[in-house]
This record gives C-alpha cells, structure tokens and sequence, in this order.
C-alpha cells in the first residue's frame, strides 16, 4: 500500500508542475491586443496581473503613475495586488497619442450598426486616418473588427510596437511625466531655458498653454467653484517646455481636471492639468501643490522650495 502511495505521489508530481506551467504560461500570456473601453471617468483600457505584479512594474508598462493606477481603480496602495486581478488603465495625454503613426497599437472593437463615419467621429478621427493605420483599402467594416484608435506611448512593450508611414513623425515615442520628485536645477537655469523655447513654441502655435481651450471648455460645465491661494513646490517633468503641456499635483481634485494657475507677483497665468494626488509623499509635507518645473518656469516662481500661487477651478 505503501509502495503504491509512492508510485502515484512519483506519477501526480510532474501533472502538478505542468499544471503550474500552463497556469503561469496563461497569465504572462496577456492578451495582446489592447482593446479600448469608455465610462464615465474617460478612455481605458483592462490588464490581468501576472505572477510579481505590482503598482509600479504596471506603471512602468502603461507609462501612468502608480498611485495615479490605484485611485483610479479605488484601491489601496499598500494592500498591493492579487494573482489574475484584473486592472483598468486610464488612458491620458501622457500615455495615449493619436497624432503619431509609431507605438503599441490601442484597438476599439466595432459595434453592432456603427460605419467607418460613426467611429471616426467617435475617436477624432479622419476616415483616412483610421483606413491608413488598419489597412482598410475598401472601407467596409462589420461587427467585431478590431480598428486602431491610437497608440500607447510607453518605454516598455517593444515588441508589441507597430510603425507606419506617415508625414504624422512619431517625434518623441518616449516622452512621459517622471514619477519622480527631485531636486531642481536653479530657477535662473530653469528661465534661462524657457525663453528661448517659449519663443520657438510662440511663433509655431501663437500659444504657451495647450490646456486653455480644455479650460475653457471645461468651465462652460462645471463653472469656476473655488480660487484659493496655495502653497506650491516644483517636479521634473520633459514635457512643457516646447509643447506648453503643463501639469500639477494636488490633493481631492480628480485626475484630468484642468486647473488655472496664477502667480500673483506677477500676474502670470498658466494652465495645468491634474495628474494625481499629493497623498502618502514625504517630500510633499507643507505643500498643498505641486507644479511641473516647466509651468514654474513660465509663472517666473522666484524660489524653487515653497512660493505661493493663486489656483481656479
């Protein structure tokens, strides 16, 4: 009896292991495909967690904020993630781009009764636009076709990246907010910079705030309800500095909301988009905000450790 124990112990052993195998093969194996999804809270798209996943390796794949990822999923940083969870991924701006012809494909999946027309204009786009990216010499579409929308901009998923040719240049596939706060340069460094590329950005598009139409656009629904004068710090971001995309960090406000900030020495305004929450910072102790260096450097802040700044929103 003993002996046969054994033997089915011998035989059960390697079935265990292939069952491992496959489990692990099947998570790792995410579907390749990013399929888009919309509520009410904007664009998404959905991940299921593999074996050593967390916030920050997610992150890192999706180019979003860790703690950007948990609130918008309503969960807790620190409780972490389970096995096979499966994880929505806000698609922004910083992440998602449909004025490039370079990137990890963002798929929507055609529904019932929608024309190449109706998903153009649900996506901004043009019909030649989406024809180009999927290949669609006849433009017939049915039922379930999987169209690409736009492309992910991420470091990450190199193998998943496609290229077209287009007069569309994928300039900068690379380039994210760093999720990093550190030290700044000086401020003088910081303006010294930004006078030259503001005139450059000024002389293309006439403008240094690409928010401000969202702003306004944004007030015609939800007037201005608070102005407060806060006090602010700076972090590093690459962008700003010749796309005029800035950003801020700040407590209660929903990601994605467009804040207008003024420096009241000067009467300098810039418009700056919610990227996350302050929360669970050290470095954020004493600050009610924080602005990317490159809006710092358009409001002309005289300091780079605390200043006081007039937020409306």
């Amino acid at each position: 009896m003993l002996h046969l124990c054994r033997k089915l112990f011998r035989m059960k052993k390697p079935i265990f292991f292939l069952f491992q195998f496959l489990l692990f093969n099947g998570i790792f194996a995410q579907q390749k495909e990013l399929i888009i999804q919309k509520e009410s809270k904007g664009f998404y798209v959905e991940h299921k967690t593999a074996a050593k996943e967390n916030f920050y390796s997610i992150g890192r794949l999706y180019n979003i904020h860790p703690r950007n990822l948990a609130n918008y999923n309503n969960l807790v940083m620190a409780r972490g993630l389970s096995l096979t969870q499966q994880i929505k991924v806000p698609l922004s701006d910083t992440n998602f781009s449909q004025t490039v012809s370079q990137g990890v494909p963002i798929y929507y999946s055609i529904l019932a009764k929608e024309d190449l027309n109706k998903v153009a204009a649900k996506f901004n786009l043009t019909k030649e636009k989406l024809n180009e990216w999927n290949k669609n010499s006849s433009m017939k579409i049915s039922t379930g076709m999987k169209f690409i929308i736009g492309f992910l901009v991420t470091n990450e998923m190199k193998d998943r990246v496609m290229k077209f040719s287009s007069t569309d240049d994928f300039k900068n596939p690379t380039e994210k907010v760093e999720q990093e706060i550190i030290p700044q340069p000086p401020i003088q460094e910081v303006k010294k910079q930004t006078e030259n590329n503001v005139a450059s950005l000024q002389s293309e598009n006439g403008s240094i705030n690409y928010f401000e139409k969202s702003f306004a656009q944004q007030i015609k629904l939800s007037p201005i309800t608070k102005e407060q004068t806060v006090t602010a710090g700076i972090f590093k971001t690459v962008t700003g500095w010749q796309d005029g995309k800035y950003y801020l960090l700040i407590n209660d406000v929903e990601p994605g909301t467009i804040l207008k900030i003024t420096n009241p020495t000067n009467n300098k305004i810039i418009y700056a988009k919610v990227l996350y929450s302050m929360e669970g910072i050290r470095q954020n102790q004493g600050l009610d905000i924080r602005i990317s260096n490159a809006a710092a450097a358009v409001l002309e802040v005289a300091e780079t450790d605390k200043f006081v700044l007039l937020v409306s929103y």
